[in-house]
């Protein structure tokens, strides 16, 4: 797929409108939609989650840069603990393994998980349902010395195996984070939904550039394309002298 291309403001408002009211993983696809210019929205729901969260990094990397401050509440003491690093987005991973090593004589072969099966799963609405769902989809074909193998009748070792197989194959971009609680001393670590971090940080911003782009409207009588095609330093400038009066 294509390199990702950095948004100006006027598209990231129109991504962030079109993705406000979807449910993970839409949202992310929606952002994705507008940033892989030659993606369609069937290629986009193809990915896998890893592939996405490549995107979407190199995409917040362009827009908001490599920089990030993060909160997590401590697991014991429940205080807020801050980690601040960087989210610098990793060079592109192998494809999956096709295949699950044979497990209790069953011979296993797997596909990646798309975001379109995340989404079908998660639309189940129990767990056990979308944890068969993901199975079904994943399961190319398998057998044993006697024939076809139907994922009912899966050991539970087996089972464990294909999605061992299926985490290792997408693994998230960013490394878990090691975390520590200032205040009682517990560690512990933490795997960043990517997805929801980017969105939280496009909400805060949309919110905050829709009420610029009213202020500066009203003051001047400005369009929203005119304003938003304005530098950042320069917008906020004129925000400056409208809010001196």
């Amino acid at each position: 797929m294509t390199t990702v291309a950095s948004l100006n403001a006027a598209a990231l408002l129109d991504a962030w409108e079109r993705g406000r009211t979807a449910p993970p993983p839409w949202r992310g696809a929606a952002l994705l939609c507008a940033a892989l210019p030659e993606a369609t929205p069937d290629a986009v729901a193809a990915l896998t989650p890893g592939e996405r969260d490549r995107h979407l990094l190199a995409l917040r990397t362009s827009v908001f840069g490599a920089a990030a401050e993060l909160v997590a509440d401590c697991p014991a003491c429940g205080i807020q603990v801050q980690f601040r690093g960087t989210l610098d987005p990793p060079e592109a991973a192998a494809g999956p393994e096709p295949a699950v090593p044979t497990v209790d004589g069953h011979r296993v072969t797997v596909r990646p998980l798309t975001l379109l099966d995340l989404a079908d799963a998660a639309a189940s609405g129990e767990p056990t349902a979308a944890r068969r769902l993901l199975l079904e989809r994943a399961v190319v074909r398998a057998e044993n010395d006697a024939g076809p193998v139907p994922i009912d009748a899966f050991p539970d070792r087996v089972v464990a195996a294909v999605e061992a197989v299926l985490a290792a194959a997408d693994p998230p971009p960013v490394p878990e984070l090691n975390l520590a609680c200032p205040d009682c001393g517990v560690r512990w670590s933490g795997v960043l939904d990517v997805e929801a971090f980017l969105w939280e940080e496009l909400e805060a911003w949309a919110r905050r550039t829709v009420q610029e782009v009213d202020a500066l409207a009203r003051a001047y009588g400005w369009r929203e394309a005119d304003i938003l095609a304005l530098s950042p330093w320069r917008r906020n400038a004129y925000l400056d002298m409208v809010s001196k009066g």
